[in-house]
């Protein structure tokens, strides 16, 4: 608990069995070396990714193991995939949405997450032109609702962010899409 700042909930669920506490240690283990392969600090992130983790493994991995009455043991997910695809939502690569469903695929069948993240084309956009391109095309498609909202009716920026979402079909980064509409709105 004092390790990876869980609650005693959490903890309490992981270490259920040892063969699940165990996997999730090695989980935990690779989520390190993950993010330091992708040129970032394991210390500047380690408890948010066991956060992370331990979520996913309690809200979403137990899912399919209590439908399936099966123990960790029994699936086809290794930890290494499964720190992989916690690193790929977490660092935005894919959404918590995507990510559930490249776990599904992953716990029917296995596989490496960002192959199956690809062949489903769930990886997110996260090309700040190619967002912005949309946006431009969402708020000159909406020119009435943009003048609303520069004249103050704030609620509309929800609007803007649904329709960008709409146009990228959900696969562009909301955090940037939230960003560049709040600079693009104010032009």
């Amino acid at each position: 608990m004092k390790e990876y700042s869980l609650s005693a909930a959490q903890a309490e669920v992981i270490t259920s069995s040892k063969a699940l506490a165990d996997w999730t240690e090695h989980v935990l283990s690779e989520l390190s070396g993950w993010i330091e392969a992708q040129g970032d600090s394991a210390d500047r992130q380690d408890k948010k990714l066991a956060q992370n983790a331990v979520n996913w493994i309690i809200n979403e991995l137990a899912k399919y193991l209590n439908i399936d009455k099966k123990e960790i043991g029994e699936t086809k997910i290794s930890a290494e995939n499964f720190a992989e695809l916690v690193c790929l939502v977490y660092q935005g690569k894919t959404s918590y949405t995507a990510g559930q469903a490249i776990l599904k695929k992953m716990y029917e069948k296995g596989g490496d997450p960002t192959d199956i993240m690809d062949q489903m084309g769930l990886a997110q956009i996260d090309d700040t032109e190619a967002i912005r391109q949309e946006i431009l095309k969402v708020i000159g498609n909406n020119k009435a609702q943009a003048e609303e909202y520069r004249q103050g009716k704030e609620a509309l920026f929800q609007f803007f962010i649904g329709k960008t979402m709409a146009a990228t079909k959900g696969k562009a980064n909301p955090q940037t899409v939230a960003r560049l509409l709040e600079e693009e709105l104010k032009r």
